[in-house]
């Protein structure tokens, strides 16, 4: 027999547990998109993108990079606004991992008997969480959907950069040269530099001494 309140615990889990999987095809399809930025491939991609644990500083990393590489201004434009709704998507999949839920059999809010799944603590988590907070999951999920296929759709029109080799470099974006190097008298700029002295080998030296004897 089950207990008091099985049923709405295992909703209750299979919600968080789809709020869950969502965040994390969100955030794989980041890995991919560093992959795609870099050229660099797993496993060291892995360990690179992975190397901070926070969720936030993968994110902000892989928003710095795009500002970096050399992308068109619309494969940049389309990239960074998914980042960023998945910044606002962030705040409801924590309250919904990290809070704290339990049984309860009366509803202090309602004022009815029943079996409902409820936080059990004030945490900080909790202050994020809607009144009808299933509603809140659920449309969250939606929305890490939808993040997931716009970054998929980003990947697929965005051509792959090559990691750097022998005879491979970055594309990097150029930086504005110094200004100070405008300032410069042309007389300065346009000096060759000295080509520096080269010692004589001692079959040179002995080929001298030889001709002057």
């Amino acid at each position: 027999m089950a207990g008091l309140g099985e049923k709405e615990r295992r909703d209750h889990a299979m919600l968080v547990g789809v709020v869950t999987l969502g965040w994390n095809r969100a955030v794989h399809q980041l890995l991919r998109a560093f992959t795609h930025l870099t050229g660099v491939e797993s496993p060291l991609a892995d360990v690179i993108f992975f190397g901070s644990r926070s969720d936030n500083a993968q994110r902000q990393m892989l928003a710095r990079v795009a500002k970096t590489v050399d992308l068109t201004s619309k494969e940049r434009d389309r990239l960074i606004p998914s980042i960023r709704r998945l910044d606002k998507a962030a705040v409801t999949r924590n309250a919904a991992t990290h809070t704290i839920f339990g049984v309860t059999a009366y509803d202090r809010v309602t004022d009815r008997w029943g079996a409902k799944v409820l936080p059990l603590l004030d945490q900080t988590e909790r202050s994020r969480l809607k009144e009808d907070f299933e509603a809140q999951f659920r449309e969250v999920e939606s929305e890490l959907g939808a993040i997931y296929q716009e970054l998929e759709d980003w990947l697929i029109a965005t051509p792959i950069r090559h990691a750097p080799g022998p005879d491979r470099r970055f594309h990097w974006r150029r930086r504005p040269r110094w200004r100070g190097l405008a300032r410069r008298p042309s007389s300065t700029r346009s000096r060759p530099m000295a080509r520096p002295r080269r010692t004589m080998t001692l079959v040179e030296r002995r080929r001298i001494l030889v001709r002057a004897v």
